[in-house]
């Protein structure tokens, strides 16, 4: 790893705190104007990806759930076996005569029981959505695998529709809205 200049590394510091590339890349000194690029272009920087790297494995220690056990832990809520444990105020009513009036007051007296509780039902349902989310079980997102060629009906309502086919390059550069990786647009 070649070394950073005092910005980069103060970016990516800012970057582990906000995630705001734009942000990062202003509060470590660089324009405001140029910002966002700036920003996209250190997330892309290799040595700057590194020093990244070695900081969040610095940062991360034994008390941060891994990957599986937060799995873990969503697929026993989604299923209701995971407990846990509440306290519940006991009130126990009993009657204590008033000497001045004669009369029998209604006292109340609490204690605090511990009880395990099951999760409810909407916390084991959106633990279920997340455990899905986490298989992809449904995505929002479409996929087009040949983006090679597009073509594009365009109807003004004057009864002629006009007829666009648009060839598009995945390495040109002025197709900035295709994504040569997954075919997204």
């Amino acid at each position: 790893m070649t070394n950073l200049s005092e910005k980069q590394k103060k970016f990516a510091n800012e970057y582990l705190r906000c995630f705001n590339a734009t942000q990062s890349a202003i509060k470590a000194g660089y324009s405001p104007a140029s910002a966002r690029t700036t920003g996209y272009r250190l997330l892309k920087n290799v040595d700057v990806k590194q020093y990244m790297e070695g900081l969040r494995s610095e940062i991360e220690d034994e008390t941060i759930l891994t990957a599986k056990q937060l799995l873990t832990i969503l697929s026993e809520t989604a299923v209701g076996n995971l407990e846990e444990e509440q306290a519940h105020v006991i009130k126990v009513p009993h009657f204590i005569k008033n000497e001045t009036t004669g009369k029998d007051n209604l006292v109340y007296t609490e204690r605090v029981e511990k009880v395990m509780v099951k999760p409810k039902m909407a916390d084991q349902n959106k633990a279920r959505e997340l455990v899905g989310k986490y298989h992809a079980l449904w995505t929002d997102k479409t996929v087009v695998d040949d983006m090679s060629q597009v073509h594009i009906t365009v109807d003004y309502g004057d009864g002629e529709p006009e007829y666009i086919d648009y060839e598009l390059d995945p390495g040109n550069e002025n197709n900035k809205n295709y994504n040569n990786e997954k075919g997204e647009i």
